[in-house]
């Protein structure tokens, strides 16, 4: 019935009330009040934290209702947008990391505490040729390494920001600190400096750079992008000349191209090089480790009423060949630079945060009271990411002490990504070879009557480019009277090594061990000699392979003055000039690679210079180490390794370093084409191993 009765509504409520009036009953309904007062609250307890922590960004934080200004440096604090910022940073370059692999190792980073990555921009990558500029449009073989947009966008698509330092010399032991080699065909070439042969191509590079990322600058114009600072130039004080001019140009460069939102910085060891490096009005940051404390107090007496930053806080240090330790720092003590810096309120930069590799012939080197030391093929440097971005204990400890004591509130950090581990797949033969001649008869070369001055990056080659990388041949056809005692004689240095080969036969002996590099044919040994009484009553023909180790990236301007190959004077037997001479780069370009034919079938007693070729096995996309110097395995010696016609990079029994890495992204399902160009003694095979050997462990 529908109609409303009062009297049962008073029955229901008597019944109600005479319920609870009874104990249990007013106790039940006590407790579910309680509870469900409790979940009531749990629920608006985790709807503001989903809204407040778990869903908000850095950009979100940072940008807030819209962006009205860049980064300031002014006062004791930075401020982004008018918010408060401590930079913790960490280097990641972009060139030594496979493109497929950037954003695991930039999530790393984030999740590490990180709130801004740290990159240089390599002039010698992205201008290849004088004029001709490659950001990852132009297919060359290191192309897709070459995508800075995409980086960059990476990096903001992983909640990060960036610092940008395009150099245009960037040091970072990578070959010839950045800069191109095409500079070193002027004779008068006058690098870093204000000489018109330079600067306008330097420049041009710059504005080239700038107005390409212009527009992922964090500011009014263009909103929350990540570009917060950029660097003029590198290190400029370690060159140890006053050119302040010269950095004047690359500022106004930088702000040409359309960089001007960004905030301008330098870096530099103040406390060593005080005025050099600085550039009037623009802001200073420091790079260092142990002297930490002298430099900020330097930095502080310059810049009284700015914030304080440690672009650089080395992390470990690099490896060079023919040294006996693979250099890393104990937790204890990269915790405690870590918390000194940071306990004295300044910003810091993780140099490096992940290394990397100095893939194909981008290593640099060192020239210092040690001599000419080239670095080796792996980037590591001891870093809290290991080159194939394993995590160390420094990482989990760097991270513990972050977010526990440096996480923006607020602001969501993403947890750690799985480590996928390492492939390892069945040793592999090489069963087929072409031995220097068959590889000089398949490639272009050039022809003179002399060798002075026909130093690599002379020659007529790459469109008037020179030869960059890799090692030039110099070939004389001509039958050479060998008589008792002949000497053979190379006037002047080798720039790096030469690999002298009469009649097939290679004189060139490799070194044992790092004391033991007084040999002829190697760096440290001016006019190098030859003896050649195995040939006497013989015509011979003669080759000198010489190979480019890498040109110094750091130090002062003598430094820079490092062509390559041979050019200081003539080849002389027993006092006569010898040519003419067929000169012959071989750069191991991928296309290159792939055009060789006439394989011959490998038999035992095969020696180098000699180029292997043979297949694995494999999973797509796993990372795996070769080693080159596993016992029970008769070692390789030297040389340069191939994986589906990707240079890997150099190997050398000398060490430290015994494994090379194979970014997964290389790596095909099923058959897989490995080479290995050796030039002394190829091994009986492949082996892969589980373990990355660097070497054994040097604590700095």
């Amino acid at each position: 019935d529908p109609v409303f009765k009062p009297w049962l509504l008073r029955r229901v409520i008597q019944f109600v009330l005479r319920m609870l009036n009874r104990w249990y009953w007013r106790s039940l309904l006590t407790i579910s009040g309680a509870l469900l007062v409790y979940e009531l609250y749990l629920s608006h307890m985790i709807r503001r934290k989903d809204t407040n922590v778990m869903n908000v960004s850095l950009y979100s934080h940072y940008s807030g209702s819209g962006v009205k200004s860049g980064l300031v440096a002014e006062g004791r604090t930075f401020q982004l947008n008018g918010r408060d910022l401590r930079i913790i940073s960490g280097t990641i370059h972009y060139f030594r990391v496979h493109p497929r692999l950037w954003r695991d190792r930039l999530r790393k980073a984030r999740a590490a505490g990180l709130n801004a990555i740290d990159t240089y921009v390599p002039w010698n990558l992205h201008e290849p040729k004088d004029g001709l500029f490659d950001f990852g449009d132009k297919g060359d073989d290191w192309s897709e390494f070459m995508q800075l947009e995409n980086f960059i966008k990476m990096v903001k698509e992983e909640d990060l920001f960036l610092i940008l330092r395009p150099g245009p010399y960037i040091c970072a032991e990578w070959e010839f600190g950045g800069l191109p080699s095409w500079l070193l065909r002027d004779p008068n070439m006058a690098v870093r400096s204000t000489y018109e042969g330079y600067l306008n191509k330097a420049k041009r590079f710059i504005e080239t750079t700038a107005y390409l990322v212009k527009e992922y600058q964090f500011s009014e114009q263009y909103g929350a992008q990540p570009i917060i600072m950029v660097q003029i130039e590198n290190e400029f004080g370690s060159l140890g000349v006053q050119r302040q001019d010269y950095l004047i140009a690359i500022d106004q460069a930088l702000t040409a191209g359309g960089l001007t939102h960004a905030l301008h910085f330098t870096s530099d060891s103040i406390y060593h090089t005080e005025e050099l490096g600085m550039v009037p009005g623009v802001f200073r940051t420091v790079n260092t480790k142990d002297e930490y404390n002298n430099e900020l107090e330097s930095l502080s007496a310059v810049q009284p009423n700015r914030p304080m930053m440690v672009t650089e806080f080395w992390t470990g240090w690099f490896d060079s060949w023919l040294k006996p330790v693979h250099n890393v720092d104990s937790t204890v003590k990269f915790m405690f630079f870590t918390t000194s810096i940071l306990n004295r309120g300044a910003s810091i930069g993780f140099y490096m945060f992940h290394g990397g590799t100095n893939f194909g012939f981008f290593n640099g080197a060192l020239n210092n009271k040690e001599g000419y030391q080239p670095h080796v093929t792996s980037y590591d440097y001891g870093a809290p990411l290991t080159e194939d971005g394993n995590y160390t204990e420094n990482y989990w400890a760097l991270r513990e002490y972050l977010l526990g004591n440096f996480a923006t509130k607020g602001v969501t950090v993403p947890s750690p990504p799985l480590y996928l581990g390492i492939a390892i797949y069945p040793d592999c033969k090489l069963n087929e070879y072409l031995l220097l001649g068959d590889l000089l008869q398949q490639s272009k070369s050039v022809f003179s009557d002399t060798l002075t001055g026909k130093f690599m990056e002379n020659l007529d080659v790459n469109n008037g480019n020179g030869q960059s990388y890799g090692f030039t041949a110099y070939s004389c056809k001509a039958h050479l009277p060998i008589k008792h005692n002949s000497m053979l004689v190379i006037e002047g240095n080798i720039r790096d090594i030469a690999y002298v080969i009469v009649n097939n036969t290679l004189l060139t002996n490799s070194p044992e061990d790092a004391g033991d590099m007084m040999l002829d044919g190697f760096w440290r040994i001016r006019n190098p000699k030859f003896q050649l009484n195995q040939f006497v009553n013989d015509f011979v023909t003669l080759t000198v392979l010489v190979e480019n180790m890498g040109r110094v990236n750091y130090g002062p301007p003598e430094n820079f003055l490092q062509n390559k190959g041979l050019g200081d004077g003539e080849i002389r037997l027993d006092g006569d000039v010898v040519g003419p001479w067929e000169i012959t780069p071989l750069e191991f370009k991928t296309f290159w690679l792939k055009s060789l034919s006439g394989w011959n079938k490998k038999h035992s007693n095969v020696r180098g210079p000699v180029l292997l070729r043979g297949e694995f096995s494999g999973q797509e996309g796993r990372d795996a180490f070769i080693n080159m110097r596993s016992e029970g395995f008769q070692v390789w010696v030297k040389g340069q390794l191939f994986v589906n016609g990707f240079n890997l990079g150099r190997y050398w029994n000398i060490g430290p370093s015994k494994t090379l890495y194979i970014p997964g992204p290389l790596v095909l399902d099923g058959p897989n084409e490995i080479m290995v160009f050796e030039l002394f003694a190829p091994g009986e095979a492949i082996h892969f191993s589980k373990t990355h050997d660097l070497g054994s462990p040097g604590y700095r």
